[in-house]
């Protein structure tokens, strides 16, 4: 069932996220309106806000802001659960103690409000101690992972060397028993707060790391005070790729080019903007504390290691796998691209950008 939590995880993860079921280019779950403000978007937001609790979820999401008062409550919440193992709704301000929490799902999505809450606080006392620790002055770091571009390599190397070694605990203490930690907030034993994979973390920037497959986009974009990084690869080797990981969604390679909605073929391109415009592209790409490329994986622990004055030690969690297809493979796709006349301009447009992007990782 659609709620107004699984819309925003679809909307922050258009067309980018591994795990979407079908990536099919006339699914209408791979066309969802970019602006919120079209009138499909608005009137699905209005038919999916029906509790007090849906409308605080949608309501925090687009100020992008966690009242002082919610993030207080969820910090007594949590003392108490440590306490006695049970959470004491009276710590909650007057006009909270009177929603309806009997419900799975509602207990599911004011729990994620409470797990933001107190994700937002730790990280918040947290990131002076992290400017400090990588004498950087950013306050978090937010990596942008596009699909096969060597991004788990990234996600891990990062997360040892901000949160350290595990094991890591949940910010809050009633949620620990949920199945994705990362989604819900996990701190380490350094008091850092990583958040992935969580719409409203990213939009009220809860965090002191955070990953996921969201595309850059308004509510996600970085700040000042945020050490963003993204890598990109050659475009067809990527689309090579993403066609040998996702094959069981397609009948064939033709299959993949002529049917995989373009957003995922061109995922590069689309990550930095969702119309696939170049300019704009280029624009947000621009916009990147660190920009990496793939090919050039064996600088990357020394970029990052200067940029945060922290060491960072960017090691392969798998070793890579040598198809010996690869040739072959990366011919046909291109001579099927040929053929997509949409897709091919799409496909040059992504090479500029990659091209801008090797020029960018030089700085």
């Amino acid at each position: 069932m659609l709620t107004i939590a699984r819309f925003f995880d679809s909307y922050f993860g258009r067309n980018s996220d591994p795990g979407h079921p079908t990536m099919q280019r006339d699914d209408p779950t791979c066309n969802i309106p970019i602006s919120l403000d079209s009138p499909a978007t608005v009137s699905t937001i209005k038919n999916l806000v029906k509790t007090p609790i849906d409308f605080l979820y949608l309501s925090i999401i687009l100020k992008g802001h966690i009242e002082p008062e919610l993030i207080q409550s969820a910090i007594q919440i949590n003392s108490s659960y440590a306490q006695n193992n049970s959470i004491n709704i009276n710590h909650l301000p007057l006009e909270y103690k009177f929603l309806d929490y009997s419900q799975e799902d509602q207990n599911f999505l004011f729990c994620i409000i409470l797990s933001c809450s107190i994700s937002k606080h730790y990280s918040s006392l947290a990131s002076r101690n992290f400017s400090k620790l990588s004498n950087s002055g950013y306050k978090r770091v937010s990596l942008f992972r596009i699909m096969k571009t060597g991004t788990s390599t990234l996600e891990h190397s990062l997360r040892k060397s901000i949160l350290g070694d595990p094991p890591y605990q949940s910010t809050f203490l009633p949620a620990a028993d949920r199945t994705n930690i990362q989604l819900h907030g996990q701190i380490s034993q350094n008091g850092f707060v990583e958040c992935s994979w969580n719409p409203i973390a990213y939009a009220t920037r809860s965090y002191n790391f955070a990953h996921s497959h969201y595309p850059i986009f308004d509510m996600n974009k970085p700040t000042k005070s945020t050490y963003s990084l993204v890598s990109l690869r050659d475009p067809i080797d990527r689309i090579c790729s993403i066609y040998r990981f996702f094959s069981n969604k397609f009948n064939s390679v033709e299959d993949f080019i002529f049917n995989c909605h373009p957003d995922f073929i061109v995922g590069q391109l689309y990550f930095f903007n969702q119309e696939c415009n170049l300019s704009k592209a280029i624009i947000q790409l621009e916009s990147i504390s660190r920009v990496l490329i793939l090919e050039q994986s064996s600088t990357w622990s020394d970029k990052l290691s200067s940029d945060l004055s922290l060491k960072i030690d960017v090691q392969r969690p798998h070793p890579p796998v040598d198809y010996s297809d690869k040739e072959e493979l990366r011919a046909n796709i291109s001579n099927l691209i040929i053929q997509h006349p949409q897709l091919s301009k799409l496909i040059q447009d992504e090479y500029i950008l990659f091209e801008h992007a090797k020029r960018l990782s030089l700085n």
